[in-house]
């Protein structure tokens, strides 16, 4: 996004002065209202949809697939609508979406859930992570790995059991002590949820204007920035897992170590205000569950 020497220097002014001005009236540090809702898309194992301040939209989903092979995979993929970025041409729009599927799956592949393998050593369940921006309003990659996260914590694992077939001795087949295959279990929750899904990480985005910084960013204060610091904590901890700075400043190491202390305190309290809205969201997803069973049978 394009902006005005004037316009720039207005937000500038506005970030620097005592107190801090910024257009909406939010301080340095707050964010805007957060709307996020699971279990939106009915086809798949989980899904999240996320909407910050009537702007940046994001839409997440998970899909299990079983795969022959002793290590489960996870795998995501960000699509941008080109209604979100009207101003960029289509091999420049495939940029966005290969970089933003880099960052994601970079920082997300590392994450094994202990509760996918089917059968140890021959089946696992695949993780596909398909993200869709809708709408980009400033601070998507924080968006993103919220999404993401939310969507990775509504993913249900599909309960399943061996399966062992029998022959007889003289039968000329081969006895196996495994269960060859597996068979799916039927339970009104669609299965279990999937393992570790509090250590999902989370991305904090630094703006950096001189001496001050400041969270959530609206595109016109992203345009007026010299220099942006994105920090992917997991948990517990948190627990550093990628850094990437955007833009043309530069930082001394005092500045990042103080950054990163405070990018810290930042990515735990985001992480326990996600944990409780999604908390909230898991009972009324199983109230709907019992409800599908119960019509059931």
């Amino acid at each position: 996004m394009s902006i005005s020497k004037a316009e720039k220097s207005y937000i500038q002014t506005g970030l620097l002065s005592a107190p801090p001005r910024r257009q909406d009236g939010r301080s340095l540090l707050d964010f805007r209202s957060i709307a996020l809702e699971t279990g939106v898309v009915p086809l798949a194992n989980g899904s999240a949809r996320l909407l910050i301040a009537d702007g940046t939209e994001i839409l997440a989903a998970t899909k299990l697939q079983v795969q022959d092979g002793p290590l489960p995979q996870l795998t995501c993929t960000v699509t941008c609508s080109p209604a979100a970025y009207p101003h960029l041409s289509p091999a420049a729009l495939d940029d966005v979406q290969a970089d933003l599927t880099a960052l994601l799956n970079g920082t997300l592949s590392r994450h094994r859930p202990d509760n996918l393998t089917i059968l140890p050593g021959k089946k696992a369940w695949a993780l596909h992570l398909d993200i869709i921006v809708l709408a980009d309003a400033g601070n998507v990659c924080d968006a993103l790995f919220m999404a993401a996260r939310a969507a990775l914590w509504d993913t249900r694992v599909p309960r399943t059991r061996g399966v062992e077939y029998k022959a007889r001795k003289d039968s000329g087949f081969d006895m196996q002590t495994a269960p060859p295959d597996f068979e799916l279990a039927d339970y009104w929750d669609d299965g279990e949820v999937l393992g570790g899904r509090d250590t999902w990480p989370v991305s904090i985005t630094l703006n950096i204007e001189s001496s001050v910084h400041y969270l959530d960013a609206i595109l016109q204060e992203e345009a007026s920035t010299p220099l942006r610091l994105l920090l992917m904590y997991s948990f517990p901890g948190p627990i550093l897992q990628g850094m990437r700075t955007i833009g043309s400043g530069d930082l001394s190491l005092p500045q990042i170590k103080a950054l990163l202390a405070d990018g810290e305190k930042y990515a735990l309290e985001l992480m326990q205000a996600l944990n409780a809205k999604l908390s909230e969201e898991d009972v009324r997803r199983n109230q709907k569950a019992r409800d599908r069973f119960e019509q059931r049978y």
